[in-house]
């Protein structure tokens, strides 16, 4: 009986999926805390927001987002410094800080002093162009920028 309610509820999430997105929708619903085997970690990312960032950003400044996207922990956390940056991405320290500081101008992402050691940033992407980990994490987190009117430059350019 709980598998039919599941089901049902499953079915009524994907129909109203089309309804709001189109038919060409896709969606994956999985239940439950762990991930069915073959299932890589992944990251949702708004179509929108990357194609406007396509835009705007400098290829340095789209590869470091994009970088930093394939490093995201749960809750949008990147702990990696500007030197492995440089290293991974083959790209000069000073590009590098470039690209962070026009990631950071336009609030693509977020920094903020790491607890453990205070000489460190820690990066973290708006949860407003992509998120990893739960939703209710991230409307909480949404909430909070709200209300401290931290959103996203080019978006309210």
């Amino acid at each position: 009986m709980e598998h039919k309610i599941l089901k049902e509820k499953t079915e009524n999430v994907a129909t109203s999926i089309r309804e709001n997105f189109g038919e060409g929708s896709a969606i994956t619903v999985i239940n439950g805390r762990k991930f069915p085997k073959g299932v890589p970690e992944f990251v949702f990312m708004f179509q929108l927001i990357g194609k406007e960032l396509a835009k705007k950003l400098t290829p340095s400044a789209c590869k470091v987002l994009l970088y930093m996207v394939s490093l995201m922990e749960y809750s949008n956390h990147v702990g990696c410094n500007q030197t492995t940056l440089a290293e991974d991405l083959e790209l000069s320290l000073r590009s590098v800080s470039r690209a962070i500081k026009e990631l950071k101008d336009m609030a693509v992402i977020l920094d903020y002093k790491d607890p453990q050691d205070r000489t460190r940033n820690v990066y973290m992407v708006n949860p407003h162009s992509a998120w990893k980990g739960k939703i209710s994490k991230r409307q909480k987190f949404i909430k909070e920028q709200d209300k401290n009117q931290i959103s996203m430059k080019f978006v309210t350019e």
